[in-house]
């Protein structure tokens, strides 16, 4: 019996206890089964440690056979030993009573009140160092589920290369191995055809990689969802058959589930049939180390599809590239887009969409090659990795997974969700040097088909100018996403001018500008078609539309209505920006803006192109008290048959017909054909491009009622602008 549960147990106190129980009493002491002292009552004799030798000889020869039997001392005094037992009845303790010779009590009497006494005050020593034993047993247990949990999550799971991936699994293997001394274990992942193992130095398992490839095979395929682990240590145990597993060994599995929860592997323990059986408590460990290689693996994979995500693509790719430099190896890469995910979406739920997804992701990763790579990047986009393959054949491959998914029938609660995909190929040559350099080819092959139309194959080739051009364009992209962050955008502010009085106290455009480091003006016509391009438009409207209302309000401008009109340009872009209505709102009330001060200004192009959310936009502004305008009128060829049905307050006719109205009675006849209809529906014109005097004689002949451009006012920083508008105002009021 360990000793230091002996000693936890406080006799003193039982001894106390009996020495009130039994007055008689000399000296009462307790000893361990060697006769060693323990604990002796406080109120004891000096003899007790004389007394105490005696029993320690006593015991030791083997005098004291019964326990419980009486005997004489020297000095003639009586003692009376009580064994303490364990749950086994082998005694643990002896507590010792010696009687007063003295006592004028019946010695019968005195026997049965000491056997009495000492039965209650054993009894509960008994139970003390019983579950005293238990505690000390339930602790040194989860100190070693501890110590074991600690080898499972002290292994990282933060893999950002997937090469760190192979580490991390490798190390817990051999921590398990080493720590619960089993012969072996091994995680295998069947699909990928890959196995990890490790085994204890000091042991050998026969045919252990066959044990381990039979069971995932057969395992994987009815554990199908579930995360239950099989215990086998009995060979006559009839899962053996079940799982075809013959050899004489003692198992213990648990499968290892995807970020879908799927199962995609297998953890096995295995131990000879002469080594322990496996316990709940390996099982629990079992368990908790397939939940952290699942973790470890999903750090590399999508959750939604169980594709490996662009982080651990980067790794594919980058070795790619380096087998290509090596060995003068070729291979493919394929940007693949989901064509109408946003439809799917839209018409049948979100829901329906990550089916879409999940059903492509499928297809794409049964259809390729063991050795080629699939990848998901997010929004319905994918990457795909050719092993060995030259552009050709790439993009023969392309072109049979376009044609399958055009194909596939995909129903969504019995409804049809037709897609397809359109496809950018690159490639991976010897000379390529740089991860990026590779995604962005296939990226702008695949936008290049896109732009011709969907459902689609494009090869990107360095020397196609539409790929120059789209490169020069993505470096725009930074440029504008970096001036973004850093407020290196100007709003600029150019006059229109009434023909006839009117009672505005102002009436301008905010125009939109780029600033250069050294403070130099970047063109619109520089950074809008990349913006557009890449639909960053969205965020670029809304950036002006919170600094000019932010500068208007700094300066106590557009705080009454009727006081003046400030033009703001929406692109087509932000027609579809379903919360950009609350998002205006909320400015205005922040800056504390009159919204009949602001006029939205959309470009007819736009309108006709999304009619519907065109009208919906401008029903929206229009119901909160803003003024609206279309700009580049008369380009359409339906402009009229649409006019009357958006609730515009201006139109804005075309620069290209302002500019050569006196050279052109056509254009001069359509200036005033539209400047007829927009009187006729109550509708104010304004001719844009006004360079001359010449034309401001013809536009205010024919009864324009608005003109802008470089004859009127150059535009001019939006500040300034309204300090100098200010100070005319102040003079005018003088």
């Amino acid at each position: 019996m360990p000793d230091s549960t002996v000693n936890a147990i406080s006799f003193g106190k039982y001894l106390t206890l009996l020495r009130e129980m039994v007055p008689d009493t000399v000296d009462l002491y307790a000893c361990d089964t060697t006769g060693c002292l323990i604990a002796a009552d406080d109120n004891n004799s000096q003899q007790t440690t004389e007394n105490n030798i005696i029993i320690e000889i006593k015991l030791l020869s083997g005098l004291l056979c019964i326990p419980g039997d009486t005997f004489l001392c020297p000095n003639e005094k009586k003692h009376y030993l009580i064994p303490v037992c364990s749950t086994l009845d082998e005694p643990i303790a002896y507590l010792v009573a010696v009687l007063n010779d003295n006592s004028e009590s019946n010695e019968e009497h005195i026997s049965n009140l000491i056997n009495q006494s000492f039965a209650t005050v054993v009894s509960c020593i008994e139970k003390e160092y019983q579950l005293t034993t238990e505690l000390d047993a339930m602790a040194s247990e989860l100190a070693c589920r501890y110590e074991e949990l600690n080898l499972v999550y002290e292994t990282t799971d933060s893999i950002t290369d997937s090469r760190d991936e192979y580490n991390a699994l490798s190390d817990l293997i051999e921590k398990y191995v080493e720590h619960l001394d089993v012969d072996m274990i091994a995680l295998a992942f069947p699909k990928q055809e890959r196995i990890f193992s490790a085994s204890n130095a000091n042991a050998t398992v026969p045919e252990a990689y066959e044990i381990v490839h039979n069971l995932s095979q057969s395992y994987l395929q009815q554990a199908v969802a579930t995360d239950n682990c099989l215990v086998i240590n009995d060979f006559t145990d009839l899962q053996r058959n079940k799982y075809d597993l013959h050899i004489p060994c003692k198992l213990m599995a648990c499968p290892v589930l995807n970020s879908r929860g799927d199962v995609n592997g297998i953890l096995v323990c295995i131990n000879d049939f002469r080594r322990p059986d496996f316990y709940n408590s390996d099982k629990n460990l079992l368990h908790a180390m397939s939940k952290k290689v699942g973790k470890i693996v999903q750090s590399n994979y999508d959750i939604m599809t169980g594709l490996i995500n662009q982080h651990a693509f980067k790794t594919v790719i980058q070795d790619a590239i380096k087998s290509s430099r090596r060995k003068g190896l070729f291979h493919c890469v394929l940007n693949i887009d989901i064509d109408n995910l946003k439809v799917i979406n839209e018409t049948l739920g979100r829901d329906a969409g990550d089916f879409i997804i999940r059903s492509v992701a499928d297809i794409l990763q049964n259809k390729l090659r063991s050795a080629d790579t699939v990848c998901y990047m997010g929004e319905g986009r994918y990457g795909a990795l050719l092993d060995q393959c030259n552009i050709d054949q790439g993009m023969q491959v392309a072109e049979s997974l376009r044609k399958l998914i055009q194909e596939s029938t995909f129903t969504w609660k019995d409804k049809p969700a037709e897609t397809s995909i359109t496809i950018g190929v690159g490639l991976i040559e010897p000379h390529t040097q740089k991860f990026d350099e590779v995604l962005e080819a296939a990226e702008m092959a695949r936008d290049a088909a896109k732009e011709i139309g969907y459902n689609r194959i494009h090869v990107y080739r360095q020397n196609d100018d539409g790929f120059a051009s789209r490169k020069d364009h993505l470096q725009w992209v930074t440029r504008i996403q970096q001036a973004l962050r850093h407020d290196d955008f100007a709003v600029f502010a150019q006059t229109i001018s009434p023909v006839a009085p009117t009672d505005e106290s102002y009436h301008f455009e905010v125009l939109l500008r780029m600033l250069e480091k050294d403070g130099s003006i970047i063109p619109p016509g520089k950074f809008i078609p990349p913006a557009e391009q890449f639909s960053l438009m969205p965020i670029i409207d809304r950036w002006v539309i919170n600094k000019t209302l932010e500068i208007l309000s700094s300066r106590g401008f557009a705080q009454q209505p009727g006081e003046g009109i400030v033009s703001i340009n929406l692109s087509g872009q932000s027609l579809t920006d379903n919360e950009l209505t609350d998002y205006v709102i909320d400015l205005i009330n922040k800056y504390r803006i009159a919204p009949e001060c602001i006029c939205f200004e959309i470009t007819e192009t736009a309108a006709i192109h999304d009619t519907t959310s065109a009208y919906n936009i401008f029903r929206q502004l229009k119901s909160r008290g803003f003024k609206l305008s279309l700009d580049d009128f008369g380009t359409g060829l339906s402009s009229f048959s649409y006019l009357r049905d958006m609730p515009v307050d201006f139109l804005k006719i075309d620069g290209s017909f302002v500019r050569t109205i006196l050279e052109d009675n056509v254009t001069s006849a359509m200036v005033a054909s539209i400047n007829h209809v927009g009187h006729v529906m109550g509708i104010k014109t304004i001719a844009e491009f006004v360079e001359s005097d010449e034309i401001i004689t013809a536009l205010k002949h024919i009864g324009v009622d608005y003109l802008q451009g470089y004859a009127i006012a150059k535009p001019a920083d939006l500040p300034n602008y309204l300090s100098e508008l200010r100070s005319s105002n102040s003079a005018l009021a003088g």
